[in-house]
């Protein structure tokens, strides 16, 4: 159970358990209020990573059992340009409907970000990017604690799955990208973090997620090892 938190400089420790046991989230200054997992080898660290693996690998998962997901994150025919269109659109009027008070650089945050970083839209890196956000901003929360990863991850799955059904036409293909941006809206709707004082956080936490994809894909790896 989470008993203490402790703001120390850039660093926010998050202490919990009987035996206080502390994860540092130092702030990250690429992206405006995000907050990752710590660079430093400690206990914390790897629990941290731990935790944000075991969701990532349960969510990933799902998607790999589900033919329904499998084809909503299969949108390579789609341009980056599309993409980040879509993606401004969506999240500026979502900002708007929170109340936020500058919509225009939260959506900016994650067009850029697609701007700057994607030359193609791979599934295999789409799956790891929508996952690694709700794990991250989660870890980031507080949220994430290793009786609750896996039905976390398989609620958010379950989100997808309900917006995918909804909102799929296949001879849309922006349709996709309705369902991808709604359930993982959904998701944190279901958890009360879809609010306006967290919506920049969120924003910045997809970026660095969009920005680690885009790294691996011009250095050529196969596989997206970010941790």
């Amino acid at each position: 159970m989470l008993s203490t938190l402790l703001i120390l400089s850039n660093t926010i420790f998050i202490c919990y358990g009987q035996h206080g046991i502390c994860q540092e989230t130092p702030s990250v200054s690429c992206f405006p209020g995000y907050t990752g997992i710590s660079t430093f080898g400690s206990l914390s660290e790897d629990n941290s990573k731990s935790l944000t693996e075991n969701f990532v690998s349960t969510f990933t998962d799902s998607v790999k059992n589900s033919n329904i997901l499998s084809d909503v994150f299969e949108i390579s025919q789609t341009t980056p340009t599309d993409f980040r269109k879509f993606a401004y659109d969506y999240v500026k009027a979502s900002a708007t409907n929170l109340g936020m008070e500058s919509p225009h650089d939260v959506a900016d945050t994650v067009a850029k970000a697609i701007e700057d970083h994607f030359e193609t839209l791979i599934p295999t890196l789409m799956i790891k990017v929508f996952a690694n956000t709700a794990a991250k901003f989660l870890q980031s929360e507080g949220l994430l604690n290793p009786m609750n990863t896996a039905s976390l991850a398989a609620s958010y799955a379950d989100a997808l799955t309900e917006t995918t059904k909804k909102n799929v036409n296949q001879e849309n293909p922006e349709s996709k990208l309705k369902a991808l941006m709604g359930g993982i809206e959904k998701f944190f709707i279901s958890l009360n973090l879809l609010v306006a004082e967290k919506g920049q956080k969120l924003a910045s936490t997809f970026a660095n997620e969009v920005k680690l994809a885009g790294m691996q894909l011009r250095k050529g790896d196969n596989l997206y090892a970010i941790y």
